[in-house]
């Protein structure tokens, strides 16, 4: 096996993670939920990193060990991991102290799909901006540093969540398609209560699906004015 020391913000070791060389079984084991060891509350490497978090004032976010592990040898210090799981209330809360600009970037299969779609669902109205990581065809930030390829360009091309959600929808090219899709989207956005935020988003949807901006807000508001009437 290969053996991660998980610690807490102090540095204090307080629990082991290991995976298994080969074909053994289980595959992946973490030491059990104690009082001291929460992983809802633990972000992996986050003594390391927390200064060039506040220093570049962004955070990247991986979804295991050897990731985080390996952005940090590449020069990317200000990288942590949430160990196999969703973004919770009380990472945030940690991550809020250090900045309010928080960089996803989970493995690339359904996992990743489900973990980023629960983190930004927990991110939203937390009064921080949120990227999303396209790994295009890699599998996990790990394989991009081995392939030597620049990450600084995949920090770059970071996508919002909404320009995220649009681009795992398909067949949106017929009326149909793009009525279902753009009240799926608004029913999205409404959600969220910063004015500005929500301008933004209108107009990424407005572009991806081709839809005229002002028929964009008219049925957003429509959406607004019927959540309302709900509540």
């Amino acid at each position: 096996r290969v053996i991660f020391p998980i610690r807490n913000q102090r540095w204090d070791f307080i629990a082991l993670a290991w995976r298994v060389l080969g074909n053994g079984m289980p595959k992946y084991l973490n030491s059990s939920s104690s009082n001291i060891y929460d992983k809802s509350s633990i972000l992996y490497w986050l003594f390391q990193a927390r200064n060039e978090i506040t220093k570049k004032d962004f955070i990247i976010i991986t979804e295991w060990y050897m990731d985080c592990i390996s952005l940090h040898q590449a020069g990317f210090t200000n990288t942590v991991c949430v160990s196999w799981t969703a973004l919770t209330e009380k990472h945030i809360w940690i991550i809020k102290k250090l900045t309010s600009k928080i960089y996803l970037c989970f493995d690339w299969d359904w996992a990743w799909l489900n973990a980023t779609n629960l983190s930004i669902e927990m991110l939203k109205n937390k009064d921080v901006e949120v990227k999303i990581i396209n790994l295009w065809n890699y599998k996990d930030p790990d394989e991009v540093i081995k392939a030597w390829m620049d990450f600084n360009d995949y920090i770059n091309n970071a996508v919002s969540p909404i320009w995220f959600y649009l681009n795992t929808l398909e067949n949106t090219d017929s009326l149909q398609d793009k009525k279902q899709h753009l009240n799926k989207l608004l029913d999205i956005v409404k959600n969220y209560q910063d004015n500005v935020e929500r301008d933004y988003y209108l107009k990424e949807i407005s572009q991806k699906l081709d839809i005229k901006l002002e028929v964009v807000y008219g049925e957003f508001s429509k959406t607004r004015l019927a959540k309302r009437e709900e509540n």
